[in-house]
């Protein structure tokens, strides 16, 4: 107990300085980079990777009641329609050099995803008797305007709907791979991080209570945005023999991100009205970005020192938040509340192979 104490009362003394030199035995962080003869690296990654946005419902089930005063009435138990989202194919590809000092990395890699989804549905009656009622959808957050004979929210037969999402990542980061014990080794790393994020929501809805409706009513949304900021990760990995390994990354980062141009446009519903719309242009703010996975890789030497081989298995998951700019541009123009943007998030497979020469 004594010696305890007074081990903890030096390292206090010196919490904030440098130890000094023969109190404590040496340690060293043992370099844990792969050693090749010309120090370089490329890799290539296949994603396939799910992409999902909040705030993406298009409508709710209603119907409109025929024998009297045609209003709508929403259901006991309303179904919402989202607009679909899917699995889609995706790479990444980077390069990096190892410095002879003390073997730290020097590595910038490029992620790209293209996505398109469509939705389409009619819709059925509910909670009324047979002949009483026409089903509808009444549309949600994506139009701005009313039906001017009743003021209700527009509603629609059909609806149909196409989401289009480009996103492009860019990394540019200097680690250092070191052994935390035997078995584990952890890779720390800092940077820069840049993003591109472009989308499109496009929204055709045949309307039914617009006095006399216009068809089709279209809302035509977009949303464009850069971000750059620093960022930090870490990874690890736990060293099984013969080659083999489970790896589990992480990484968070704050991207100052402008939003070139928002913007909305729809058709009017009723004949004879002006179109309406609303846009937002230059718009800063400070967006952030974290990323994880978890996965199972092997690696080996081929004719060391000349070449190294890589390959990894991983589901990853990211979320970057507050992304939904298009459907908070409506809702500010609509209610007056806010932008209150909501999130973004992609999951998936990644298999990666990386060679060192």
């Amino acid at each position: 107990m004594k010696v305890f104490f007074l081990s903890a009362l030096t390292l206090s003394l010196f919490a904030a300085e440098p130890l000094p030199i023969g109190l404590f035995p040496a340690a060293y962080n043992a370099p844990a980079a792969i050693e090749t003869e010309h120090r370089w690296f490329f890799d290539a990654s296949f994603l396939y990777w799910y992409v999902q946005q909040e705030g993406m419902d298009l409508a709710i089930t209603s119907t409109m009641e025929t024998t009297g005063a045609n209003v709508l009435l929403l259901a006991a138990d309303s179904v919402p329609l989202f607009q679909s989202f899917q699995y889609s194919p995706a790479f990444r590809v980077g390069t990096g050099f190892r410095f002879g000092s003390d073997q730290w990395l020097l590595s910038a890699d490029y992620t790209r995803l293209r996505q398109k989804t469509q939705t389409s549905s009619r819709a059925f009656a509910s909670d009324l008797s047979p002949g009483t009622g026409v089903g509808e959808w009444v549309m949600t957050g994506w139009y701005l305007q009313t039906a001017t004979s009743s003021g209700q929210s527009l509603a629609a037969s059909q609806v149909n709907s196409k989401w289009v999402f480009g996103f492009d990542l860019f990394n540019l980061c200097l680690s250092r791979p070191y052994y935390e014990g035997y078995r584990l080794t952890l890779t720390p790393s800092f940077g820069l991080q840049g993003a591109l994020i472009r989308e499109q929501m496009h929204i055709t809805a045949r309307i039914m209570n617009a006095t006399p409706p216009q068809q089709p009513v279209v809302s035509a949304n977009l949303s464009q945005s850069w971000g750059l900021g620093p960022t930090g990760a870490l990874q690890s990995q736990w060293l099984l023999g013969y080659g083999l390994r489970l790896e589990a990354d992480c990484s968070a980062s704050f991207l100052f991100t402008q939003y070139n141009k928002v913007s909305h446009r729809e058709d009017p519903g009723n004949l004879g009205d002006t179109q309406v719309g609303a846009s937002l242009s230059y718009y800063n703010c400070l967006r952030s970005l974290a990323q994880g996975g978890l996965g199972f890789g092997w690696s080996s030497y081929w004719k060391k020192p000349s070449y190294h081989f890589d390959f990894l298995a991983t589901y990853d998951f990211t979320i970057l938040w507050s992304q939904n700019m298009m459907r908070a541009l409506v809702e500010l123009n609509r209610v007056g509340i806010g932008l209150t943007p909501q999130n973004l998030y992609l999951h998936g497979l990644t298999f990666s192979s990386r060679f060192d020469f």
